[in-house]
């Protein structure tokens, strides 16, 4: 649940394109994305096909006095965005074996 006052990065995650790439180990294959950012990990919901559609939210703490002056909180968070810069995504694949197979991964900047 989103708090009123409270600041969040959100990530939409749409499509996991990587069933293509899963088509010759059959059998009943799960794939998720872990987001990182700032030190926190989120994760989508396993999916056997390639939409996700998915929004995964970070929580960005602010402090009372700064979240109460506007000049000062759109400070704070450009600040915050530009020194936290980077998302790690991977993408997983559970086939079910007792192990995880990364897909892939991708740094993307926000900047």
């Amino acid at each position: 649940m989103i708090a009123k006052q409270e600041h969040y990065l959100t990530v939409l995650v749409q499509r996991l394109a990587v069933f293509d790439s899963l088509d010759e180990a059959g059998g009943d294959v799960s794939v998720f994305a872990t987001v990182d950012w700032s030190g926190a990990q989120k994760r989508t919901r396993g999916v056997r096909r390639p939409n996700v559609n998915e929004t995964l939210m970070f929580h960005i703490p602010v402090e009372e006095d700064v979240r109460r002056d506007q000049a000062k909180l759109a400070e704070f968070l450009n600040d915050e965005l530009e020194t936290k810069s980077e998302l790690v995504i991977n993408v997983w694949a559970d086939t079910g074996k007792n192990t995880l197979e990364n897909l892939g991964s991708a740094k993307l900047s926000l900047q």
